[in-house]
């Protein structure tokens, strides 16, 4: 995608990337501490550290359109994370709520 925008492209994200953000997002078998570890994207001082020239420009770009396309692309599934992701009681200092709760934030 930063390619992309520095040609002066217009930037895609492949269908096999959407299809597997979608998977682990609505995986409910799996442990949502990791999961939100998982789907969450890297920053953008990490992505221009990977560059050999950065460009800080190109790289916000391109993790905010991402951040665009998986949410245009996931609305429902994000949707439904959030919700079956609520604790209904207090709060709580656990391991599985502090897990539900850093997916929650994630989606």
């Amino acid at each position: 995608m930063i390619a992309d925008i520095q040609g002066g492209g217009a930037p895609g994200v492949p269908e096999q990337f959407l299809g597997a953000f979608r998977t682990a997002l609505i995986d409910y078998q799996a442990d949502p501490a990791l999961l939100a570890l998982a789907l969450t994207l890297p920053s953008e001082t990490e992505l221009a550290e990977a560059m050999v020239v950065a460009d800080p420009g190109a790289v916000h770009t391109a993790r905010q359109q991402l951040r665009r396309m998986l949410a245009d692309s996931l609305t429902d599934d994000f949707t439904a994370v959030m919700a079956a992701m609520q604790d209904p009681g207090p709060y709580q200092l656990t391991s599985a709520a502090i897990g539900r709760r850093s997916l929650k934030t994630c989606a």
